[in-house]
């Protein structure tokens, strides 16, 4: 049912989980993952005034893409690297309408059920309400 399957990470640990579940359905389906990371522009500083800054945080990503490409190829599960510049959300959304994504597998933060606006703003709950399609949150 889900043969491609979107992954966006940001290049801290908390993905673990995420990983391993985006892995199991592509294992079941056959499927293929796409890692995802989206470098934010810095507002009024375009790439090309900073090359060597952007091209340091892409190399950075890249590593760490890789890191978690090969804990799928331990797998045998297809995968690719994606690394886009601009908001995340937007970029993210956009990728996976225009990549024609089965599922997007998103790390998410627990909400703290005393406050639990505070997590409206969040990259998570955007891409759950505007991504065109289905996405599983893993908290």
């Amino acid at each position: 049912m889900f043969r491609k399957i979107l992954l966006p990470l940001d290049l801290t640990d908390k993905h673990g989980k995420t990983l391993e579940i985006a892995a199991n359905l592509a294992q079941q389906s056959g499927g293929e993952i796409t890692l995802l990371h989206v470098i934010e522009l810095i507002p009024d500083l375009p790439r090309e005034e900073q090359p060597d800054f952007y091209e340091n945080l892409e190399q950075q990503a890249r590593k760490y893409l890789q890191e978690m490409a090969r804990r799928l190829e331990e797998r045998r599960i297809p995968w690719h690297i994606v690394i886009l510049y601009g908001n995340r959300a937007d970029e993210i959304i956009t990728y996976a309408t225009e990549s024609g994504m089965d599922l997007i597998v998103l790390s998410s933060h627990k909400i703290e059920l005393d406050k639990p606006p505070a997590g409206w703003a969040t990259i998570s709950y955007k891409i759950g309400i505007l991504a065109q399609c289905p996405v599983l949150l893993v908290k």
